[in-house]
């Protein structure tokens, strides 16, 4: 059995470090 909550962390902070330094590629032209 998965460890939902221990993936979901992993997951949140994955996404919470990628999501800005996405957005800011899109919004500030490199």
């Amino acid at each position: 059995r998965l460890n939902w909550n221990a993936w979901g962390r992993g997951v949140a902070e994955c996404m919470r470090q990628v999501l800005p330094a996405e957005l800011a590629a899109k919004v500030v032209p490199a």
